[in-house]
């Protein structure tokens, strides 16, 4: 036996009134303080470093510390390593290490890359990511990385968030930027060539409360109230 549910069109017509009146108070939002694109954008560009590859892969550096990578990708297979001139690199100041590259071949790539302090293996002592870059494409292999929570400067009210407004990330395993001893990159492509140009590294937002303080202001929501 089936049951039949009344269906009203002014109660339906009422709710539909109510979620467009919800939304549109968070879509027509001002514009935030900090937008991604800002937060994220180069703000110290590295140039201390070495770059070691595949032996079939060749590299130029320029004197404005652009690098140029390019070569025969055996099996479509490659890798990239970026270490300091000497020692190790200090991050500590920000929270954020981007690569940025310029596809210049014909084939996708997939970029594996990971940050790694000494005796990293796997997700162990490293911060990791991805990226895809399409031919044409500039793109950024971007590394938010983690910290160990003693050095963690936000209020209690984020204390529960794995990412933090003041540029405070957590993970089960630890990882210390101030003692970073490379960035390795595995390249994979669809093209047996290939060919990166201006490849940029660098840091982006500065950590910590100060530093973030735009970020801290309540409510701490998005236009879809996230």
């Amino acid at each position: 036996m089936m049951t039949s549910i009344a269906f009203s069109p002014m109660k339906f017509g009422l709710y539909k009134l109510i979620v467009a009146t919800f939304l549109s108070a968070f879509l027509q939002a001002e514009e935030p303080l900090t937008k991604i694109q800002d937060l994220l954008k180069p703000h110290r560009v590295l140039q201390d470093f070495t770059v070691s590859t595949s032996p079939s892969i060749t590299q130029a550096k320029s004197t404005t510390g652009m690098l140029d990578v390019s070569g025969e990708l055996k099996n479509k297979y490659g890798t990239l390593i970026i270490r300091p001139n000497e020692g190790k690199w200090d991050f500590s100041g920000y929270s954020y290490f981007r690569v940025d590259i310029t596809n210049n071949g014909e084939g996708l790539i997939w970029i594996l890359g990971r940050l790694d302090n000494e005796g990293a293996v796997d997700w162990a002592n490293s911060s990791s990511t991805m990226a895809y870059i399409l031919p044409g494409e500039r793109a950024t292999l971007g590394f938010p990385f983690q910290r160990t929570g003693s050095v963690d400067d936000s209020p209690e009210i984020f204390r529960q968030q794995s990412g933090r407004p003041n540029g405070f990330r957590g993970h089960w395993l630890p990882f210390y930027p101030e003692k970073v001893i490379e960035c390795r990159m595995t390249i994979q492509s669809t093209s047996d060539v290939l060919n990166l140009k201006d490849i940029q590294v660098s840091l982006a937002q500065p950590y910590g409360v100060k530093a973030n303080a735009s970020l801290l202001e309540l409510p701490y929501l998005d236009k879809f109230g996230q």
